[in-house]
């Protein structure tokens, strides 16, 4: 009989601290924001080519529930090659708290508005005062990027590969 491995991977931020402003847009023209693997904007997270999916959980950092929202778009690079549009995706805040404190919630409502990729994106456990997450193949991409705009306060996103 054949074995299988499974990947135990914890979730790790996808970015150095809070984002608190509007991020520029890859747009395909503008140097530093086209979608060319050389172009890769500083803040791409690695997490490996041996993860065959992911699941994203974001943060947000305001102690009043459903007000404190956010849109982020979601790209992947392979190895090589340019971005690769996954989804766009709106998330608000819900009364989850990260460590008991009042300011640091978990988001529980994730809302696609559109994606493109190889594969369904999924919204996992979403608007019920949770942990929402978005759940999606990753097979045959290394790094996931997170564009973050219409920020209301400070967000973050964490992932895990398996």
């Amino acid at each position: 009989m054949a074995m299988s491995k499974t990947i135990q991977n914890g979730y790790e931020p996808i970015r150095v601290g809070d984002i608190t402003v509007d991020e520029a847009e890859l747009d395909g023209v503008t140097e530093s924001l086209t979608f060319d693997e050389h172009d890769r904007p500083s803040t791409v997270k690695s997490v490996g080519e041996d993860a065959n999916a992911m699941a994203v959980y974001f943060t947000g950092s305001d102690s009043t529930a459903d007000t404190d929202v956010f849109s982020a778009k979601l790209y992947g690079y392979a190895r090589s090659g340019p971005a690769e549009f996954i989804a766009d995706i709106s998330g608000t805040a819900g009364t989850a708290r990260i460590n008991d404190v009042a300011t640091n919630l978990f988001v529980d409502t994730i809302n696609i508005s559109s994606q493109n990729f190889l594969k369904n994106v999924s919204v996992i456990d979403s608007d019920n005062n949770r942990i929402a997450k978005l759940a999606f193949d990753f097979v045959g991409l290394k790094y996931i990027y997170v564009e973050f705009y219409d920020v209301s306060n400070g967000h973050n996103a964490w992932a895990r590969t398996f």
